[in-house]
């Protein structure tokens, strides 16, 4: 199932992991992160599964990414990995979760390959 928001592509694949790959970086703001909320609990019926955030495309500033994870506006998320683009932003990211601990089990990545294998252990 796929489905096109105005600042993301959304897609649930058959394992059950649910990516969310953003392509625009007014994806940070707060109405479009509302919108793809609602379209992941729409899309999940209910249900909580892992979420591929996909942020490479956006060249999203680390602040703003922190604030996409720290709004929590994906409710039927189980777990959420991110996808950045540098590994600075991974250690950046993965440090503020240790010190904040997002509600949401959250973990960053660089490579597409280990965010998958990490989400699915949630599948």
């Amino acid at each position: 199932m796929n489905k096109l928001t105005t600042t993301s592509k959304i897609k649930l694949l058959d394992n059950g992991i649910v990516v969310n790959k953003l392509f625009t970086a007014s994806a940070f703001k707060e109405a479009y992160i509302v919108e793809q909320g609602l379209e992941l609990d729409y899309m999940c019926k209910g249900e909580e599964k892992p979420l591929l955030l996909d942020v490479r495309l956006t060249s999203g500033a680390t602040d703003k990414i922190r604030q996409m994870i720290d709004h929590n506006r994906f409710y039927s998320a189980k777990a959420i990995a991110v996808l950045v683009q540098w590994k600075i932003q991974k250690v950046y990211l993965t440090f503020w979760s240790k010190v904040i601990k997002p509600s949401i089990q959250t973990n960053f990545f660089v490579r597409e390959k280990n965010a998958m294998n990490w989400l699915t252990t949630f599948c």
